[in-house]
């Protein structure tokens, strides 16, 4: 099984984050057909990061980042949260 482990990384213009997600947050979002959402996650960034989710899912990469790593910003632009993904072929055993 692969996961995608997903951290918030910093939270831009020294917003708050109106879902309540704080920096050093993470989740591990199991790979699994048909792709669920992660509970108490804001839909908004959700929805952002799916295209990311499908991109590192199946090899693709973006030119800028490290191969099975990508970051991304929500569209909230009052308080714009960043987030740091990665895909992971087997769940560590030290992570939740």
């Amino acid at each position: 099984m692969s996961y995608f482990r997903i951290t918030v990384s910093k939270i831009l213009e020294g917003g708050t984050c109106p879902a309540g997600l704080k920096v050093d947050d993470q989740f591990i979002l199991e790979d699994s057909r048909p792709p669920r959402t992660i509970p108490n996650f804001c839909a908004w960034a959700f929805h952002e990061m799916f295209p990311i989710l499908l991109t590192l899912k199946y090899g693709g990469r973006f030119p800028w980042e490290e191969k099975g790593v990508a970051n991304y910003c929500c569209s909230d632009s009052k308080n714009p949260v960043v987030f740091h993904m990665e895909f992971i072929s087997t769940l560590p055993p030290s992570s939740p």
